[in-house]
């Protein structure tokens, strides 16, 4: 069996994180879809994706091999930092939303480096 303490601690936490960011959605779903220009359903299916994603990493915690999990999860998250930096790049300056944005892909970029670290500490 892996030793990734670190790696199972990143996944759990990386679910929680994103259940609030699914439930946050949810939550300001009216004005997050006018400033996104979407319709509600539209963001409502993006924040049953993410609390989808949230709930498929809790499950994967649990395995005792994570090894692969971690692999996958953290090329997940880079690219999801990447599409999310640049969309806040793209779009034209908004104040809270263009920061609000911004920090999101800060904040799933310091996953993928957990992520990386607990892979690298095997």
């Amino acid at each position: 069996m892996e030793n990734l303490r670190g790696g199972r601690l990143s996944l759990r936490l990386d679910a929680l994180y994103c259940a609030i960011v699914a439930a946050s959605l949810l939550a300001f779903l009216d004005p997050l879809s006018r400033t996104l220009g979407l319709r509600p359903s539209a963001t409502a299916a993006l924040a049953a994706g993410v609390a989808a994603w949230a709930f498929a990493l809790y499950r994967a915690s649990s395995r005792p091999r994570l090894r692969r999990t971690l692999m996958v999860v953290l090329a997940a998250n880079a690219a999801a930092a990447t599409l999310i930096a640049t969309f806040a790049a793209i779009r034209p300056w908004q104040g809270w939303f263009t920061i609000l944005v911004a920090a999101v892909a800060l904040e799933v970029t310091a996953f993928a480096v957990s992520q990386a670290a607990a892979l690298r500490r095997r």
